[in-house]
């Protein structure tokens, strides 16, 4: 088999193939999805394109400590999957809730799936495929985001033309969401329930308030697909930590219970497993793309470091299998000649280095001087040997006396062969 330097430096030297380029993106915040309280807001993350493109849609964490939609765009490691889902043609809106303690359950999980029925109901004003909708949480906003995928649809009967509309997401990314209230110590705050404890909330009401539960006991037209991101360890009942891993492991034992196929189609992200948050990051933006039913091969992983001059850009694109052509475009920081120094490697790192971040383990460097104009074309020819499923990481750097620490660098990507 064709060792991961090997193929790299012949991807990188082979002849032939076709590019595109990088996407943009604006923000347009504080759009109102309700009049019912002045907090039922939502903040819009528009791709480049015309559309109709697919959505995900943020719930915020940390509701007692000050949580805000403002978190996918600042707190870590949100922002890595907003900008991966942006640059590949993904909406995103974050909306805030009615704030607790002073509302508490189901009232954020109301204004949620109002929310989910507004945009459906303005996807052409959005830009949006209204039957191509994610929700995506952290912590206390995977719950709700928990609860609209495996909870009772809450469509209404008759109404205004939005709450006639599905709440019912089409998939779920869960980031350390509590799935299951009965796992944990009857001592941990209620507040979610109004309680000061746990032990004073009715246990049926924990029961239904706990999504992995729902799985099996609530009926459904549709399940949809979960990737689970949980980096911490897995514990034993009653928890004390919120975020324990045993959370995710029940909420996917029971889809593989009650509905394998969909199981099948779900992710479980573990620190032990995959070690790097980003790493953790990218796989779930190609396990939505897939669902969606975009191009999964190249991941743009962001972290450039601009220059004078601009920000240096490294776009690929063209056949990623055995014997595909393919190409990658690069611009330097600015329009005058420069060298680069491509960085390629099989692992990702992210090492801090000239004031910015070295995403690919080097395993191989490759000098290419660009033309005047700071720009250059590689073509090349996967490897017919190549193995389905091999990812390689790429980016380049060069020099630049207006750059932070004298290094300009580009975006980095995964390839990933198919």
């Amino acid at each position: 088999m064709l060792r991961a330097p090997a193929l790299a430096l012949a991807m990188l030297l082979a002849p032939a193939g076709s590019a595109f380029s990088a996407s943009a993106y604006d923000l347009v915040e504080d759009l109102p999805y309700s009049t019912a309280h002045p907090d039922l807001v939502f903040d819009w993350y528009r791709p480049a394109g015309p559309g109709p493109h697919p959505a995900a849609v943020f719930v915020h964490g940390a509701f007692l400590a000050g949580g805000d939609k403002a978190d996918v765009r600042t707190a870590e490691p949100n922002v890595l999957l907003l900008d991966m889902l942006l640059a590949h043609g993904v909406t995103v809106f974050s909306i805030n809730v009615r704030p607790f303690p002073e509302f508490i359950h189901p009232a954020q999980l109301e204004d949620a799936g109002v929310a989910i029925q507004f945009l459906r109901h303005h996807a052409t004003r959005h830009a949006i495929d209204p039957n191509r909708l994610a929700v995506w949480g952290q912590s206390g906003g995977a719950v709700i985001c928990g609860w609209l995928a495996y909870g009772p649809d809450l469509a209404a009967t008759s109404g205004p033309p939005p709450s006639l509309l599905s709440t019912r997401p089409e998939a779920f990314v869960n980031s350390v969401g509590l799935s299951d209230w009965q796992l944990l110590h009857p001592g941990l705050p209620g507040w979610m329930f109004g309680k000061a404890t746990l032990g004073e909330v009715d246990a049926g009401l924990l029961k239904s308030a706990s999504f992995a539960q729902n799985v099996l006991d609530v009926t459904r037209t549709s399940t949809p697909p979960v990737a689970s991101l949980f980096p911490g360890p897995i514990g034993t009942p009653p928890l004390l930590d919120v975020h324990d891993t045993l959370m995710m492991k029940v909420l996917h034992a029971n889809l593989a219970t009650g509905f394998p196929a969909v199981a099948a189609q779900s992710r479980e992200l573990t620190r032990a497993e995959h070690p790097t948050e980003g790493t953790r990051q990218e796989l779930v933006t190609a396990w939505l793309l897939e669902l969606f039913g975009l191009p999964s091969d190249v991941i743009d992983l962001g972290h450039a470091v601009p220059g004078a001059g601009g920000t240096p850009s490294l776009a690929a694109g063209g056949s990623f299998t055995a014997g595909g052509a393919f190409a990658l475009e690069m611009q330097a920081a600015g329009t005058t000649p420069a060298t680069l120094f491509v960085v390629a490697g099989e692992e990702r790192v992210n090492l801090p280095l000239f004031g910015g971040t070295l995403l690919p383990d080097p395993m191989i460097v490759v000098v290419f001087p660009t033309d005047a104009n700071g720009h250059v074309t590689l073509p090349g020819t996967v490897p017919a040997i190549a193995p389905p499923g091999h990812v390689e990481y790429l980016q380049f750097w060069h020099q630049d006396a207006g750059a932070a620490g004298g290094w300009a660098a580009s975006n980095g990507l995964r390839i990933a062969l198919h």
